[in-house]
């Protein structure tokens, strides 16, 4: 309005030059249920501080992926105040580890008609939350026993089948899928029920008698 006068400061921030962020140890990672990260140096000047973000964030990643780094240098000013500027892109991978053991244990020979819980053989059950499922991968005979779920049934008379244990990535998604060794199961003759010859009634000396008798086992 022309009646005031006055002084003032003003402080701007101005980027007078771009420096060279450089991005490393983007490869080599395996999931360990740490953190992983990457490292940023600037060149042209050396020495700046960098900003790493991974798909955004700052937060360091654990979980197996694939992650987009960004570099952007946070700290501008140098010793001689002047303002620098850059950033860098790349992408790192934290891969599948593999899972601890996983081992089924040897059983003893199972009768005709019996069943075999699988799950209870499974020594050690590797790593990770991943679906377990069991599979008949050779036999002494076709369609000697069956699997359904983690139940081993006879279904034809006796031998031999190899089992082998499979533990899918979960939802996890920190592991890849493993295989257990080979556990064979071999399956005996069951022992029938006592067979009993059925009563008769007393014969006369010359004729015949038609015997019968009830128990033992089909087949």
């Amino acid at each position: 309005t022309g009646n005031y006068t006055g002084t003032g400061d003003c402080n701007w921030s101005i980027i007078c030059c771009t420096a060279i962020v450089n991005l490393g140890n983007l490869t080599g990672h395996t999931y360990n249920g740490s953190p992983q990260s990457a490292t940023a140096t600037t060149s042209n000047p050396s020495g700046l501080n960098v900003a790493i973000t991974y798909n955004g964030s700052l937060t360091v990643p654990t979980a197996a992926g694939t992650y987009a780094v960004h570099g952007e240098i946070s700290a501008p000013v140098d010793q001689y105040g002047q303002q620098w500027g850059g950033h860098a892109d790349g992408q790192m991978t934290v891969a599948l580890a593999s899972q601890g053991p996983f081992t089924l244990a040897a059983t003893a020979s199972q009768t005709y008609g019996a069943t075999l819980n699988l799950s209870t053989k499974l020594t050690a059950s590797g790593s990770g939350n991943g679906a377990i499922s069991y599979a008949i991968i050779a036999s002494s005979s076709p369609s000697i026993a069956s699997i359904s779920g983690a139940t081993l049934s006879t279904t034809t008379g006796t031998g031999w089948v190899d089992i082998q244990a499979t533990k899918a990535t979960g939802t996890d998604g920190n592991y890849n899928p493993a295989t257990s060794n080979t556990m064979r199961v071999t399956f005996a003759k069951a022992t029938q029920t006592a067979l009993v010859f059925n009563p008769i009634t007393p014969g006369v000396y010359g004729t015949t008698q038609t015997l019968s008798a009830t128990g033992g086992s089909v087949g």
